[in-house]
């Protein structure tokens, strides 16, 4: 309805707001004391986007990885770092799974799910080089295997001028990949 529409513009209004608000003034932000209040307001960032997955769009996950940058620089101990790591990893996992069910649904334009979920991933990526306990990395990278079908898909280049439906377009990306690989054995 219209309110909604209305609603949903002043959401984004404000968000856009706050995100340059916080872009020009959170990093000088270097007060070990305020971690947990920054942390907070990533958690608050987090659970609006969970609540509301439609606005899993990149330019609110930037304002987000704003928060939990700078929440990282602000920890003193390597194991609350690793801790805190692990869990924005999970959270990213987690916001990756519930946009393709999004992009898949058709409740997500395709490619504002690509440009979100390619984001996350690199920002898992750059997240796990951290760990040195193995187990953990093992964990991230089955969750990301799970993935990686969908999101290698999102790389390649014919991705990047899809506009109609995600499910046949990423069909025919498999078929093409099994395609390749009989034509690859026989080699």
């Amino acid at each position: 309805s219209g309110k909604d529409t209305e609603t949903t513009q002043n959401v984004i209004t404000l968000l856009r707001r706050f995100g340059a608000y916080a872009k020009e003034n959170i990093k000088q932000i270097n007060d070990q004391t305020l971690t947990n209040d920054v942390f907070f307001l990533s958690v608050l960032i987090d659970d609006f986007l969970s609540r509301y997955p439609t606005f899993l769009k990149e330019e609110f996950l930037k304002i987000a990885e704003l928060f939990e940058s700078t929440h990282l620089d602000l920890i003193a101990s390597r194991e609350e770092l690793k801790d805190q790591r692990q869990f924005f990893i999970s959270v990213k996992l987690n916001r990756i799974k519930a946009l393709i069910s999004l992009m898949q649904s058709g409740d997500m334009p395709f490619q504002d799910a690509r440009t979100s979920i390619l984001l996350m991933a690199d920002q898992i990526e750059a997240l796990k080089p951290t760990f040195t306990d193995s187990a953990v990395l093992t964990y991230f990278d089955e969750q990301l295997a799970d993935l990686l079908p969908i999101i290698s898909f999102l790389r390649t280049s014919d991705a990047k001028h899809v506009t109609g439906n995600f499910k046949e377009n990423f069909d025919n990306y498999q078929k093409r990949l099994v395609e390749i690989n009989k034509v690859l054995d026989l080699l």
